[in-house]
């Protein structure tokens, strides 16, 4: 297998042999079997853009958490990171199958799915939706999450390390909404 990994702040683009498009986000680790040719699954952790190229025979898998994504000639976003509490899939061009076990759910272009800390698939709300795919425009979204959740994504985003001396702040709840290109913006929200 091949491994493609991406550090704090780093993202990167990458061609598969059968050529589909991912753009992964800072922390993210992609798992390309050897086999691939074969069969055109991949094991996601962390997060990513996929445009899936068209008009092959043999469905796209892309495994997140306990999740099977299985798409054809499709435009999607899944964020899995390995400390997050849910897989979720964004569907901007065709349509997906998200399978969790024997549950089985389609999602259509505009649309979007979460499966959660209990096992379940539900809609997510626009927070959650917000939090896991608003990168792609480079902003980051963290909403009522602790501080010290929040201080994991800031070093992912932005390279800060962040150390808190009164360990009591750790459990307090931050919001934060800025731009990739700001971490000032975005340890302002914090201290606020």
């Amino acid at each position: 297998a091949t491994t493609h990994a991406t550090g704090a702040t780093r993202q990167a683009d990458l061609t598969l042999g059968d050529s589909t498009l991912i753009h992964l986000a800072p922390e993210s680790k992609l798992v390309v079997p050897k086999k691939f040719s074969t069969f055109r699954a991949v094991k996601l952790d962390g997060a990513g853009v996929f445009q899936v190229a068209k008009g092959l025979e043999k469905p796209f898998q892309i495994r997140a958490g306990n999740a099977a994504i299985i798409a054809t000639g499709t435009k999607l976003t899944i964020r899995s990171y390995t400390n997050d509490s849910s897989v979720t899939v964004q569907v901007t061009e065709g349509s997906v199958n998200v399978k969790v076990g024997e549950e089985i759910r389609a999602v259509s272009a505009g649309s979007s799915v979460i499966l959660d800390k209990t096992g379940k698939l539900r809609d997510p709300d626009p927070q959650e939706l917000a939090e896991a795919v608003s990168w792609i425009k480079d902003t980051v979204t963290i909403n009522n999450r602790q501080l010290r959740t929040a201080i994991q994504q800031l070093k992912r985003w932005y390279g800060l390390d962040i150390k808190v001396s009164d360990l009591t702040l750790l459990d307090r709840r931050v919001s934060i909404h800025a731009t990739t290109e700001s971490p000032k913006a975005a340890i302002t929200e914090v201290e606020i």
